[in-house]
């Protein structure tokens, strides 16, 4: 499928511009879905589309700060007989995100040392294309903008969160990132995200798209809040999807690695070499608090009630609903 690149109208634009400093080239609109991401994104949208997938890969996808990390390393430790000794390598090396080098500016990836064939801050497609099999792939794009196939050959684990959460962390996440800071506070940059106007958006797009195709026997759809509630159920689903037999000791084990305190304090998985490397700015985390409900110590009553109207409008026709407890 060919994709079709737009531009934001001037007044959009330099709305963006003013709200997002560090992307100074701007943003475009991925077609079909609207796909708001950098120029630069633009540049390389159709080799995600054409990018060769194997049998045997396994790709976790999800619209960003829904858990991904987290289901990342459970997915791969699954897969890999729980070797707690090879998770010592750093998830991005084991499982790479594979737009990556896609989300900056042509600037940043001169100064970080993204080129292409080298693996430095940035993942580049070279990088995943030489893994040997069987491949980790993460990507945050919708499924129309990843291989037509990819359900069809691969095994897909989808993960989604409360979008009020969601919200609160991706803003977060500007905050440690000097290309994706923001100018807005938090409440306003709520209001960019429910008008579809930050990175990654529409949210609706990503996940509703994913929960229609939740009966494909090669995608098993997860909710982040399920995951808090019963990791030990969850990481059992998750093993009989992947095809695997795990013991009672080797779920307990891998539950007490995933916890939370253990989990933010794994130089593996909270990208500290970012911190190193001088990308990810210093004294801030990657890995925040991972709280069920945490929007509410950030939202108005009049924002929350906006907000629940915007869910109902998106969710109208669908089935579509998160677990009670958020």
């Amino acid at each position: 499928m060919e994709l079709k690149i737009d531009s934001p109208d001037e007044d959009t634009a330099a709305r963006l511009l003013k709200a997002f400093p560090g992307y100074y080239d701007g943003f475009v609109k991925c077609q079909p879905g609207n796909l708001m991401l950098p120029v630069l994104f633009g540049k390389n949208a159709q080799t995600y589309v054409d990018f060769k997938t194997r049998p045997d890969d396994t790709f976790v996808l999800s619209f960003p700060k829904s858990g991904t990390t987290w289901t990342q390393e459970m997915v791969w430790l699954i897969s890999n007989d729980c070797d707690f000794a090879g998770a010592k390598t750093f998830l991005r090396e084991r499982f790479p995100f594979i737009e990556d080098q896609s989300l900056g500016t042509e600037e940043v990836l001169k100064t970080f040392g993204a080129e292409e064939g080298t693996h430095d801050v940035f993942t580049t497609k070279t990088f995943v294309d030489d893994l040997p099999s069987p491949r980790f792939i993460k990507s945050h794009l919708p499924f129309p903008n990843l291989p037509s196939n990819l359900l069809d050959e691969c095994k897909v684990v989808y993960v989604a969160r409360n979008p009020k959460d969601v919200a609160v962390s991706w803003y977060h996440h500007h905050l440690i990132d000097p290309v994706m800071e923001t100018s807005l506070n938090i409440h306003d940059f709520v209001e960019y995200f429910m008008r579809d106007e930050v990175m990654y958006a529409p949210y609706w797009g990503n996940v509703i798209d994913a929960w229609n195709k939740r009966h494909h026997p090669n995608l098993l759809f997860l909710f982040y809040e399920d995951l808090k509630m019963d990791l030990a159920g969850q990481i059992e689903k998750v093993a009989t999807f992947l095809g695997k037999k795990l013991t009672a000791d080797q779920i307990e084990a891998l539950v007490k690695h995933l916890s939370f305190d253990k989990f933010k304090s794994n130089p593996s998985v909270n990208y500290s070499e970012l911190q190193e490397s001088g990308y990810f700015k210093k004294d801030t985390q990657f890995i925040r608090k991972g709280q069920i409900g945490d929007w509410k110590n950030h939202f108005t009553d009049e924002l929350n009630s906006r907000f629940e109207q915007w869910i109902k409008d998106n969710t109208e026709g669908t089935d579509m609903k998160f677990p009670a407890f958020v």
